[in-house]
């Protein structure tokens, strides 16, 4: 009896520490600043930047015009003056935006959570998320953050693959999808 219960226990620790390892890595947040700005008066678009400090203390900085029908919570004439909270929802992971607006320009923090679902189905693709070429492993949440500023999806995965390119690792599918935004 006793040795059933020692093993049922270490049962449980083991599906505790590997399904708590999932969850940790799959609620890992990353936080940092936005900036705004709107471009001309009847743009549909708004540049916005993203900045923020990485784990070793270098900067990460991202910018790009985005559809005001991709920002769920604001539209153009929010952007004069007020308060703004607003969301990219991405396949990658979800950017959740606070702040303030002032005649066009914008700037708060933001919060952004990265989607387990989408490294795995980005791995069943071939395309390992948390490994590169360029030896930067182990920045699963910088390149979930990239992924999702620069709306890298699934289908494109797919797309990619079936050009038959041959051979082709993360920082290679990164690379396409800035080339097809240009």
């Amino acid at each position: 009896m006793r040795k059933s219960s020692l093993i049922g226990l270490l049962n449980f620790a083991l599906v505790f520490i590997v399904f708590g390892s999932y969850v940790i890595v799959a609620q890992s947040v990353v936080t940092g600043e936005w900036t705004a700005e709107t471009k001309k008066e009847k743009s549909d678009k708004i540049h916005l930047s993203f900045e923020r400090k990485t784990e070793k203390g270098g900067r990460n900085q991202h910018g790009s015009s985005f559809a005001y029908e991709d920002l769920q919570g604001l539209n153009r004439g929010e952007t004069q003056n007020g308060k703004a909270s607003f969301r990219l929802v991405r396949e990658a992971g979800t950017i959740e935006c606070e702040g303030t607006f002032v005649n066009g320009r914008g700037s708060g923090t933001f919060r952004f959570t990265g989607n387990q679902a989408f490294v795995d189905a980005m791995k069943s693709r071939g395309f390992d998320l948390e490994k590169s070429k360029s030896n930067r492993d182990g920045y699963l949440e910088d390149r979930l953050f990239t992924a999702a500023t620069l709306n890298l999806t699934t289908a494109f995965a797919d797309e990619l693959k079936s050009a038959d390119f041959g051979p082709l690792d993360v920082d290679d599918l990164f690379k396409a999808v800035i080339f097809t935004t240009l």
